[in-house]
């Protein structure tokens, strides 16, 4: 008796488990494609493995860096909702730019770190810029969830 009951608690349960809901899509729309084609796809550029690049803004200002991130394989056909975070050794807490997305396409998405953060603690005449070499060293790599349809 036990079993049947706990066998019809797990029945009700599955329907409802790992359902996901997309309400507005990447560009702030209604989404028309079926709910069975909604893909939650993870990943990570690799703790240590990550090809960083560096960035010279407009005006030839140095001191960011630059990673392209491949979400092809998770085959979406239209651009994802992305949300992104900066993992490595040293400094990944303090830095501008980690969990901000840009270049989205169906297939990639760019994150440009452009420095530390300003704090409370921070000594006022300290400039932290960041190059590729810092990056590598630190082991950064970007962890991320995308959300999109495959169909």
């Amino acid at each position: 008796m036990k079993l049947l009951l706990v066998l019809t608690f797990c029945a009700c349960l599955t329907p409802s488990m790992g359902q996901i809901k997309m309400i507005a899509d990447h560009y702030g729309k209604v989404p028309t494609n079926p709910d069975p084609c909604l893909l939650t796809c993870v990943g990570s550029t690799g703790y240590g493995a990550t090809h960083w690049t560096e960035k010279v803004d407009e005006v030839g200002g140095q001191g960011r860096v630059n990673t392209v991130v491949d979400i092809s394989r998770c085959e979406f056909v239209t651009t994802p909702i992305v949300t992104t975070s900066l993992n490595g050794d040293l400094y990944y807490d303090l830095m501008i730019g980690m969990s901000s997305p840009h270049g989205m396409t169906k297939d990639k998405f760019e994150i440009t770190v452009i420095g530390k953060a300003w704090t409370t603690w921070s000594n006022k005449d300290w400039q932290y810029r960041v190059y590729a070499d810092d990056a590598m060293w630190n082991q950064w790599n970007i962890n991320w969830v995308a959300v999109g349809f495959t169909c």
